[in-house]
């Protein structure tokens, strides 16, 4: 039995190892680099495509359902280069200066000069468009899911890579990390006090909190509500954001116009609709096509259980 624990605990720390490796050093290093050298760095390892746990095969069989035969070798490459290249911006960010801001971005649209919602996708790379948004002289809170601890459990490296990210997270935008769950208070009082709130609306998690079903990728996935009935109860702009690789490998942030609408669902399908042509410009960018099924059969259990509930009759008295 010792033994076995000692192989199990030799197996842990390798993984660990890795991922401290893939996450943190590959990306450190491609940081240093210039631009169009940190670009060919990112192909190299995306060659690998067992990196970062197989993202690429899994998105690979993820997306297969969706893009049939698109979903190739190309596109797994492509998914994990994106996935690197996003996670390179986290050391990135850390870097003195806008240089590279100015040099390797080009801007399509414009924040508003006010505190608002600004709402994305979990879609290309999202670190530069937060400090981006910070140069436009606004602070502002991301919203994230919180992490049960327990999946933290003897997994120290892992602990650390997850709390340097979000740090990098805050240093970019100036704020704190707002964590999802009883939240609504602590982004009251932000928007309150001047503040602007991200956050990314695609994510299986949660979706009891509130959600719309939306098509994506020719997909039904959904979009949570809650923080966009927050955004209209604070009377906020909610404003779209994507941010991707473009044309000659230059970056591009795509800031939309605010979007109106009566209520938060039908808020939720003008925004689906807004990212739609862009998201599928770039299938592979999408970084949840490992979890696409397990976001539908959340979305199918939460729509059926809503109307099971809804055709219950009151008992007669």
């Amino acid at each position: 039995m010792r033994g076995v624990r000692r192989g199990r605990t030799l197996v842990k720390w390798i993984s660990e190892l890795v991922e401290l490796r893939d996450q943190i050093l590959h990306p450190l290093v491609a940081s240093l680099l210039p631009w169009h050298s940190s670009l060919r760095y990112a192909h190299a390892l995306s060659r690998r495509l067992g990196r970062l746990g197989d993202h690429a095969g899994r998105s690979r069989s993820g997306a297969a359902a969706a893009i049939g035969a698109q979903a190739d070798a190309a596109f797994a490459r492509r998914a994990l280069w994106v996935r690197l290249l996003d996670l390179i911006d986290a050391p990135l960010s850390l870097l003195p200066g806008d240089r590279h801001l100015r040099r390797h971005w080009r801007v399509l649209g414009q924040w508003p000069d006010q505190p608002c919602l600004v709402v994305s996708l979990h879609y290309g790379n999202g670190m530069f468009p937060m400090r981006h948004f910070r140069l436009s002289g606004q602070r502002a809170h991301m919203i994230l899911e919180r992490v049960d601890p327990v999946c933290f459990k003897g997994r120290p490296l892992s602990r650390w890579i997850a709390w340097f990210r979000r740090r990098c997270v805050e240093r970019a935008m100036g704020g704190e990390v707002i964590f999802s769950g009883g939240a609504r208070r602590r982004c009251l009082d932000a928007l309150a006090a001047g503040d602007s709130i991200f956050a990314l609306l695609d994510n299986p998690q949660g979706l009891q909190r509130g959600m719309v079903p939306v098509q994506l990728f020719g997909r039904r996935i959904a979009l949570h509500t809650g923080i966009l009935e927050l955004a209209r109860s604070a009377a906020v702009p909610v404003v779209p954001m994507l941010s991707m690789v473009g044309d000659g490998r230059r970056r591009e942030i795509h800031i939309g116009p605010v979007i109106d609408a009566h209520s938060a669902p039908e808020l939720g399908i003008a925004l689906a609709q807004w990212f739609a042509p862009l998201v599928e410009s770039d299938t592979a960018a999408w970084h949840f096509w490992p979890h696409l099924q397990q976001f539908e059969q959340a979305v199918s259990s939460l729509l059926d259980a809503n109307a099971a509930q809804s055709t219950v009759q009151p008992a007669d008295t």
